[in-house]
């Protein structure tokens, strides 16, 4: 990873974030040790799967903390995922406030002991971002606006190959779009990134309308 780093910033001048999209969801001894490895090979940061216990997540606080990584959070916590299997999991097995407790607990507010091996260590939880649908634009909207703001990035992904339009996201409060798939699997071939930010710009015009009006009507019931 240190390699293709330097070739990337040679190329470019620009110094790379790499993160690796690996959700790592096992226990916390597990999750540490996966973390671990995966700092020490040069990744910046690590997917985690908070739903599975905040210690999980904390667990990867502490593997970066111990390759002197940082202190702000270097993992991204996956809140909301895209798949249709995810929509039928929050519908059958997650209480109304738990998406939002899970999203309150990125933010550095929460502490856990987390235990890795026969320590036991009381870590505060924070991510450097949270992963939100782009397909599922107005979940994002409500999160942005009822708790994250400006308090965290937010990565967005499904876009295109799972339905979402360029731009849509970034609208609804996303800080940046994941668009690796759309980009390779375009109609015609590669597309560009040039070409996918005229598209962005098209599209956010309806999607600006359809978010106000969906916030308009949510006042309405309220």
């Amino acid at each position: 990873m240190p390699e293709v780093k330097e070739i990337y910033k040679a190329k470019t001048g620009v110094e790379p974030v790499v993160w690796l999209d690996q959700k790592l969801g096992d226990i916390p001894n597990t999750n540490f040790q996966a973390a671990d490895i995966l700092y020490k090979l040069g990744f910046d940061a690590v997917h985690v799967l908070p739903l599975i216990g905040p210690d999980c997540a904390g667990a990867l606080q502490i593997a970066a903390e111990r390759n002197d990584i940082g202190q702000e959070g270097v993992f991204i916590q996956v809140i909301n995922m895209t798949h249709d299997g995810y929509k039928e999991a929050k519908k059958d097995y997650f209480k109304d406030e738990v998406i939002d407790k899970l999203r309150e607990r990125t933010l550095g507010t929460y502490t856990y002991p987390v235990k890795i091996g026969k320590e036991t260590i009381t870590t505060k939880i924070r991510a450097i971002g949270t992963i939100e649908p782009a397909n599922r634009p107005y979940e994002l909207f409500e999160g942005y606006k009822r708790i994250y703001k400006d308090k965290i990035m937010i990565i967005s992904i499904g876009i295109g190959t799972q339905g979402a339009l360029p731009g849509s996201a970034l609208y609804a409060g996303a800080t940046c779009e994941g668009i690796g798939r759309f980009i390779f699997n375009g109609v015609n071939g590669i597309d560009s990134p040039g070409n996918i930010t005229k598209k962005a710009d098209l599209w956010q015009t309806n999607l600006r309308y359809s978010l106000l009006r969906q916030d308009t009507q949510m006042n309405l019931i309220r």
